[in-house]
């Protein structure tokens, strides 16, 4: 069994794990989830995990100085083997525990393990979790002498307490470098991020790694960047002929990098007038956000661009409803605009897609029928995310 630690929007990352595991994930806690998968879990192939850890045990606790007493008289003799110098970190989520109050656990164990001469490092830390980044950078889950603890569950509960050993961290570098360092980028056509095209990936294409991806608003080919990774096939089509080269040449970038070898397939098209050539097996695609705003518009300028945007939705999901099999998924993220706080404005054609031939796809774990919204509090133009099935 592993745990997994969700990312900033919780419910994204839920959703993809659900569409990758079914019935295998279960929710702990506001941050976390375990998956009863007996198969390793590679945190590269996810977009919305943080962190994912092995679980080696749970427990029953009723405060912190239960988890304390096991940490230091049962996970301690765990690590008494160890020759070479061992670098340990350890994170809580979603438990009330201070500080200063893991630093007398973490000591406790240091000295007990020094008693043993062997040499221990800490992973200094100010709050209760250590972040991506410090996991990230100090190698932890990496190899075997780097090791962070996470904790995490629910105080008072029969075996409520999850301990686990971290085995991956997000990889924060190489999604950095895929966001920013590819040859061609276009700020005003948006800049979906690497790690939310990956779970629109994973929540379109729950195969893993068969068939063809079909970004029919394929930009700068965010997307079929992240599906490439993944060992899928690449069909992408754009209204501008400069994004149909950006994405070639993005594609061509990501490929040479991983060393990988997929079928790509392209062509300028219209996606509220174009048929596609089949075969394609799923779509995800980000379509048109309209013009970004750094301000709240007025109600005149913010009605002229929800109808602009409204048309392009909706003329492109009744074009290509027709196109497509029965059961054939869709991820699509439609815009949305954040005019006060948790106050939206949102596309007309988002009350309509089981009218115009789609089925909301649902998850047990969380409420998607309204869309998940990915999008940070200062942020007016934000992305409302649908996974669909033809019917």
């Amino acid at each position: 069994m592993y745990i997994a630690i969700l990312g900033r929007q919780p419910e994204i990352s839920l959703a993809e794990l659900e569409s990758l595991f079914g019935d295998k994930v279960a929710y702990i806690s506001k941050h976390c989830a375990s998956v009863d998968s007996e198969d390793d879990i590679d945190i590269d192939k996810l977009g919305g995990s943080l962190k994912i850890g092995h679980v080696i045990d749970r427990i029953t606790a009723s405060s912190w100085k239960d988890i304390d007493h096991y940490l230091i008289n049962n996970y301690s003799q765990q690590l008494e083997d160890f020759t070479s110098k061992l670098t340990l970190g350890f994170s809580v989520y979603d438990l009330t525990v201070e500080p200063n109050e893991m630093l007398r656990t973490e000591s406790q164990i240091k000295n007990n393990l020094k008693k043993l001469k062997l040499s221990v490092r800490l992973v200094p830390q100010l709050t209760s979790s250590l972040n991506t980044a410090t996991s990230f950078h100090n190698g932890l889950g990496t190899k075997k002498n780097k090791k962070e603890v996470l904790i995490a569950g629910k105080f008072g509960k029969k075996d409520g307490i999850i301990i686990a050993e971290c085995s991956g961290v997000q990889n924060i570098k190489q999604l950095t470098i895929r966001d920013r360092f590819r040859p061609k980028r276009d700020s005003f056509v948006g800049m979906l991020p690497p790690k939310l095209a990956l779970i629109m990936v994973n929540l379109a294409m729950p195969s893993r790694n068969q068939g063809t991806v079909l970004d029919p608003f394929c930009g700068t080919g965010v997307v079929l960047q992240e599906a490439s990774l993944l060992g899928f096939n690449l069909y992408g089509t754009d209204i501008n002929q400069k994004m149909i080269d950006y994405t070639e040449e993005n594609i061509r970038w990501i490929l040479d990098k991983a060393g990988k070898t997929v079928n790509l397939k392209t062509a300028v098209a219209d996606a509220t007038k174009y048929n596609w050539k089949k075969p394609f097996d799923g779509i995800v695609s980000e379509i048109y956000l309209g013009q970004p705003f750094s301000t709240t518009p007025s109600s005149k300028k913010l009605s002229e661009v929800v109808k602009n945007c409204d048309h392009i939705a909706r003329s492109f999901l009744v074009n290509i409803s027709h196109q497509l099999s029965v059961g054939t998924r869709l991820c699509i993220a439609l815009p949305a605009w954040q005019i006060s706080n948790n106050h939206f404005v949102f596309l007309p054609v988002a009350k309509e897609l089981e009218s115009l031939g789609y089925k909301i796809v649902t998850f047990k774990l969380i409420n998607s029928t309204d869309g998940l919204l990915y999008r940070r509090e200062d942020q007016i133009v934000v992305r409302n995310i649908y996974i669909l099935e033809k019917k």
